[in-house]
């Protein structure tokens, strides 16, 4: 029955990752992106957000977080997901599609799926990680947005990130990317 649970959760995150990716664009004016984030940070949030999340958080402030230098920054998904490679590290950095759920409806169903959810209080207006003990993903709602931070080692990285690692460098940057979007 855990196992279950585990696969569901482990689908619903693949899904909506793809959604994220087939969706259309969140810009307002269009813009293209660049492999590489801009190195100081944004003035404005609402310009940021419309231009896609490569351009909320610079590869320098994420490198500092992440205590290794961005040496890749990717937008995967065409302004939905920003990833931020290191030697050792990838962190996915998403403005989730809902899939036509709202914010709420969206985080409500990820704690009914998975009863390992676990709240993370003081971070946006909800925010909780999803509990898959395979690819522990935070999930942050500010107001009607939707973010996920999800961070894990490069697979030919020998490099093991630690669980409380893991959680702590998400945070850091889940806290800095919030407070761009208030």
């Amino acid at each position: 029955m855990k196992k279950t649970g585990m696969f569901v959760t482990l689908g619903l995150v693949i899904g909506a990752v793809l959604l994220a990716s087939c969706a259309p664009a969140i810009t307002a004016t269009s813009q293209s992106s660049s492999s590489n984030a801009p190195d100081s940070a944004p003035s404005a949030p609402a310009a940021a957000v419309a231009s896609g999340n490569c351009t909320l958080l610079s590869k320098d402030e994420v490198g500092a977080i992440l205590g290794e230098t961005v040496t890749e920054v990717r937008d995967e998904a065409k302004s939905t997901i920003c990833a931020y490679q290191t030697q050792n590290m990838i962190l996915e950095v998403n403005f989730l599609n809902t899939g036509g759920l709202t914010a709420v409806q969206y985080l409500d169903s990820i704690r009914s799926i998975n009863a390992n959810n676990v709240p993370v209080p003081g971070l946006g207006t909800d925010a909780l990680y999803n509990g898959n003990a395979n690819y522990d993903i935070l999930l942050v709602r500010t107001d009607d947005l939707v973010n996920t931070f999800g961070l894990r080692s490069d697979p030919s990285s020998q490099v093991a990130l630690s669980q409380a690692d893991v959680e702590a460098k998400e945070l850091a940057v889940a806290q800095l990317l919030v407070s761009r979007l208030q």
